[in-house]
């Protein structure tokens, strides 16, 4: 059976006797409206409800037909439905073109961590400043990562640089502030003659008594010496005054 079997043809109407009346009816009204009442029974019921149950049918699509689409060689809708699947079949099976697959076909966040092979992520695709503290692992940034004098004084914590991490004579004169090395920084014997500027030994840094053994002399070298605020009065004073104020 097809939809063209279930057409209302002439012959059908014929059949009921309606077309063999006169034009103007000459029965009852119960008469005229039962002829008309057997036609669409026995007609047009008929044929519209195998029509639909037809159109229901499993093959159905076989006998509705499409207009031309793009890409696909069909007459029927069966056959365009089979096309399609067998286009999406094959797409399941790897046969999509290479570059087919825009930005625009995929979806927000369907990108997953395992869609990304290793290494493919290159600084290239690192937005600006998208790098953050937590993102690295710890112990990660080393030396070789750190660029030549980028680690400035704001970078390094309040006694974070250690004895240990000083080089050896790296601490020069310049990088000591003006009297900031207290007696207790110097060693014993440290202080030795070269480094005594001439002049420099004021009385007031004389001990109150030396030995003649402490300046290598005999008694009879040495005369002796007076430290004093005023100077002697007498000028048969025999020995050596340091005058101080």
């Amino acid at each position: 059976m097809s939809f063209t079997d279930k057409k209302i043809t002439e012959g059908d109407i014929a059949s009921q006797g309606v077309q063999s009346r006169p034009n103007k009816l000459t029965g009852t009204a119960a008469e005229n409206k039962r002829a008309f009442d057997n036609l669409v029974t026995a007609v047009v019921r008929e044929k519209f409800n195998a029509f639909l149950d037809e159109l229901m049918s499993a093959g159905a699509a076989a006998q509705i037909g499409v207009d031309t689409v793009p890409g696909i060689t069909a007459a029927t809708l069966q056959e365009a439905l089979e096309a399609i699947m067998l286009s999406m079949q094959s797409i399941t099976q790897g046969s999509v073109a290479d570059g087919s697959i825009t930005s625009a076909k995929l979806a927000d966040t369907s990108v997953t961590t395992a869609k990304i092979a290793a290494l493919a992520v290159t600084g290239a695709l690192l937005a600006a400043g998208a790098v953050s503290t937590e993102k690295l692992a710890d112990l990660s940034v080393t030396a070789g990562k750190i660029a030549a004098a980028a680690v400035t004084g704001e970078k390094i914590a309040a006694g974070a640089v250690g004895t240990d991490k000083l080089g050896n004579l790296a601490v020069t004169a310049a990088k000591i502030a003006n009297a900031c090395i207290t007696a207790s920084k110097l060693a014993a014997g440290a202080v030795t003659t070269a480094k005594i500027a001439d002049g420099a030994v004021t009385a007031a840094k004389l001990a109150s008594s030396l030995t003649y053994a402490a300046v290598n002399l005999e008694s009879n070298q040495v005369r002796p010496i007076f430290v004093t605020k005023t100077a002697p009065t007498s000028a048969s004073a025999d020995g050596i005054y340091l005058v101080y104020e």
